[in-house]
């Protein structure tokens, strides 16, 4: 059975639920959960580095949150490649039922 969008990525609301109907769909939102899940690695594998490493607290505050803001520019990045594949997804459905 074809998990359905919201089972693939729960945070899905209303119109992009439609992209479940799509063969595409699941390989996309493991990748984009891919991409979600080793920034937060890479995020928490900075952290831990720099509670490690002998540096000023300032040298790993700065490095801290430079990763932070590099990981909420992915996850936004990721928010805006789904929104604009369930628009793409939509509009491909409609042409396929108007054929």
């Amino acid at each position: 059975k074809q998990k359905t969008a919201y089972e693939i990525m729960p945070s899905l609301v209303g119109s992009e639920m439609c992209i479940r109907d799509s063969s595409y769909a699941e390989t996309f939102f493991q990748s984009v959960n891919a991409l979600l899940a080793a920034s937060k690695a890479i995020s928490k594998s900075c952290v831990l580095a720099c509670e490690t490493l002998p540096i000023t607290s300032s040298v790993a505050g700065f490095i801290i949150s430079r990763v932070s803001r590099r990981r909420r520019r992915i996850q936004t990045l990721c928010e805006r490649m789904v929104e604009k594949s369930s628009t793409i997804l939509q509009t491909e459905k409609r042409i396929s039922r108007s054929s």
